[in-house]
């Protein structure tokens, strides 16, 4: 009896996990560029860089650990960010040997604000928002991790 009521209760969760699991829309992928400017803004490193996987790299040869002591260096040198960003787009990439992949497209600009004064145009310049691509992948836990982010034009605060 013990035995059945486990396999029912298994049957079920996995079940749940097929026929429940949610489909991506824009609004969750908002809420994931929110959630990375609220962390920035908090200046909590390791939440912001919940964001990456740890397998991340871009064209340019850039890797997790790159990215996570340039957050670390900005965290030091400003106060804050101020971060706008628009015109939110994404595109479903099907692949059933490496996963899935989601591409975040949107315009942005952040500024590294220091003594109450923004000082620094990070990305984007002379107030003009920047276009970039972030590509996402579920982790084995089901959680969106960006892979590769395209787009963001080289700075010579993004060197460490």
């Amino acid at each position: 009896m013990k035995k059945t009521l486990i396999i029912a209760i298994i049957l079920i969760i996995t079940l749940s996990l097929l026929f429940c699991s949610k489909k991506e829309n824009s609004k969750e992928f908002e809420q994931f560029v929110n959630n990375m400017i609220v962390s920035a803004n908090e200046k909590n490193l390791e939440k912001f860089m919940e964001s990456f996987s740890l397998r991340y790299k871009d064209s340019s040869g850039t890797n997790y650990l790159y990215i996570k002591n340039i957050t670390k260096g900005l965290f030091n040198k400003f106060d804050s960010f101020e971060t706008q960003f628009e015109n939110l787009t994404y595109v479903k990439k099907e692949n059933k040997e490496s996963g899935d992949t989601i591409e975040l497209n949107f315009d942005i600009i952040v500024t590294g604000v220091k003594n109450n004064i923004p000082s620094a145009e990070l990305i984007g310049e002379s107030g003009h928002l920047e276009n970039i691509t972030l590509t996402l992948r579920k982790n084995e836990f089901r959680k969106w991790k960006i892979i590769s982010v395209e787009g963001v034009k080289d700075n010579s605060y993004f060197e460490w």
